[in-house]
């Protein structure tokens, strides 16, 4: 068994840049201090996309 994570993405709806990151560092940013804020992970990039 494989002990390496899936990346996942992330979206953010309503933030400082809303938009498809790919960590949580950067999504996070986005969000920190945003009232409101709107934001989801997911298991794939077109999952995200969609």
């Amino acid at each position: 068994m494989s002990s390496a994570k899936k990346p996942k993405w992330y979206v953010v709806w309503v933030g400082h840049s809303p938009g498809v990151y790919t960590t949580w560092t950067l999504a996070e940013k986005q969000i920190h201090g945003f009232p409101g804020a709107r934001y989801k992970s997911y298991e794939s990039r077109e999952e995200a996309e969609a």
